[in-house]
């Protein structure tokens, strides 16, 4: 699961870099609630409209000049197989969220736990020059 995960989150980081050509401020989240794990990445890129948003997860969708459009419908294929979700919120010329939510389960929370006392809660925040 971890591999997989982190194949998610590496790519949801390279879109956002990709959103802020100018430079601009990713902030990474986490928190846990009783039942799920959620973590989003909110950046301060140009946003998309609603039309792009809507197409996503559609194989093959993409707005860039180089790329398949595989990077995005993977990575939802991936939260799913976990049981997971991931959503995406953005305002155009304002920036993105993307959330990926994934259930925690009995195993997992004796595998985690030693990560979540330590951060219950947590922040990163990175910011990018052009």
């Amino acid at each position: 699961m971890k591999e997989r995960m982190k194949r998610v989150f590496v790519n949801i980081i390279k879109n956002v870099i990709a959103a802020m050509p100018k430079g601009g401020k990713l902030t990474i989240s986490s928190r846990k609630t009783d039942s799920a794990v959620e973590i989003s990445f909110t950046d301060t890129g140009v946003g998309m409209s609603k039309e792009v948003s809507e197409k996503l997860w559609t194989p093959f969708f993409t707005t860039k000049a180089k790329g398949l459009g595989l990077g995005l419908p993977i990575c939802k294929r991936i939260v799913e197989a976990h049981d997971g979700k991931i959503t995406v919120k953005s305002v155009l010329n304002k920036g993105t969220t993307f959330t990926v939510t994934v259930p925690v389960k009995p195993e997992m929370e004796k595998e985690e736990e030693k990560l979540w006392v330590r951060v219950p809660e947590s922040s990163l925040l990175m910011t990018t020059k052009a």
